[in-house]
C-alpha cells in the first residue's frame, strides 16, 4: 500500500478502521491456521500456505503503519494487537519468515509505547523475543527486531530487566553479540541490553 510513503494514504488507512481490520485478519487467520495445520510449532516455511502468507504480508503491513507512528500504533495495541502478534510468534516458534515478520512488529508497537510495553510483558513478549533469537540465531533480521524489541520492553525499569535476566537474556544477548560482532545495526541494541543487565547485576552487587 507504500503506506510508508503516503503519509495522507497512511492516516487515511487509520481514520477507516485500518487497525482494527488488521487485528481483525491476524486473529482469524491465526485461528484458521491453528485449525488447518497439524503440528503449527514444527512448521519451519511458509509453504505458500494461505493462512501462513496472509499473517505474513498483514505483519509487513502492520510494521509499515506503526514505524514511528503514535497514532497506529496506540490503536493497534489497545485492540489486542500485541498480544495477537505474541500468540503467533508462540504458535509458529520455527517459521523464520514470520518470526522476522512478527519480531519487526513488536519492536514497533513497544518503542516508547507504556500501553504497548505493558501488553507485550503481559502476554509472555519477552518469552517469545528470547525464543525467536534462540531458534533463528542465523536470521539478522530477526535478532536485530528482537533485541530492539527488549530494549524498548525493559528500558528504564528495573522489574522487566530482572525478568529478562530470570529468563535467560543475558546467554542469548551473548550468543546474539558473538554471531554478529561486524553488524551495527545489531550490536546497538545488543549493546544496551549489556548495559542495562549490567546495571541489574551490579544493583545486585551493591546491596547491603
Amino acid at each position: 500500500l507504500d503506506l510508508d510513503e503516503d503519509k495522507k494514504k497512511r492516516d487515511s488507512y487509520v481514520t477507516a478502521g485500518g487497525c482494527l481490520a488488521l487485528v481483525l485478519l491476524l486473529t482469524k487467520f491465526l485461528d484458521k491456521a491453528i485449525d488447518s495445520i497439524p503440528a503449527c510449532d514444527q512448521v519451519t516455511e511458509l509453504n505458500e500456505l494461505a493462512e501462513l502468507t496472509t499473517l505474513n504480508k498483514t505483519f509487513n503491513v502492520i510494521s509499515t503503519l506503526t514505524f514511528h507512528q503514535e497514532e497506529s500504533n496506540v490503536g493497534i495495541s489497545a485492540i489486542g494487537g500485541v498480544e495477537a502478534v505474541v500468540k503467533v510468534m508462540k504458535t509458529f516458534p520455527k517459521c523464520e519468515a514470520l518470526q522476522e515478520g512478527t519480531c519487526g512488529a513488536l519492536c514497533n508497537l513497544t518503542c516508547n509505547s507504556i500501553l504497548g510495553r505493558a501488553n507485550a510483558i503481559a502476554s509472555g513478549g519477552i518469552e517469545v523475543l528470547l525464543a525467536a533469537v534462540n531458534n533463528h540465531l542465523g536470521s539478522p533480521d530477526v535478532c536485530e527486531d528482537s533485541c530492539g524489541a527488549l530494549v524498548n520492553i525493559v528500558y528504564g525499569s528495573e522489574e522487566n530487566t530482572r525478568l529478562l535476566i530470570d529468563l535467560g537474556g543475558t546467554r542469548a544477548v551473548a550468543k546474539v553479540r558473538t554471531k554478529w560482532p561486524d553488524n551495527i545495526d545489531i550490536q546497538d541494541p545488543v549493546r544496551s541490553l549489556a548495559e542495562m543487565i549490567a546495571s541489574e547485576v551490579k544493583a545486585w552487587a551493591d546491596e547491603e
